[in-house]
């Protein structure tokens, strides 16, 4: 006759339970060694970095195209200039 305790769980199932639980934290080591898993930090890390960036970006803008787009008396060639300085900034941050 099997033991079970108070919730039901017997010594065995308690066993199967931490053998699995350690296979998945070997498995989560080993994929961590050979680069395929990373850290939630080094990915935060990383992205508030690139957030960063592209913030920077994007703010520097109008710094850089504020004369050309106010000596411009039509709409489509401010929009043209500003969607090119968009694109270069947004291109650079792919380099």
């Amino acid at each position: 006759m099997k033991r079970r305790d108070k919730s039901g769980t017997t010594l065995l199932d308690e066993q199967k339970r931490r053998i699995r639980a350690l296979a998945v934290r070997e498995e989560l080591r080993n994929q961590e060694k050979e680069g395929k898993l990373v850290s939630r930090a080094a990915v935060e890390k990383e992205w508030f970095k690139i957030a960063r960036q592209v913030r920077d970006a994007l703010e520097n803008i109008p710094a850089r195209v504020a004369g050309l787009v106010a000596v411009e008396k039509k709409q489509e060639k401010c929009f043209a200039i500003l969607q090119k300085e968009v694109r270069q900034a947004l291109e650079a941050l792919t380099k």
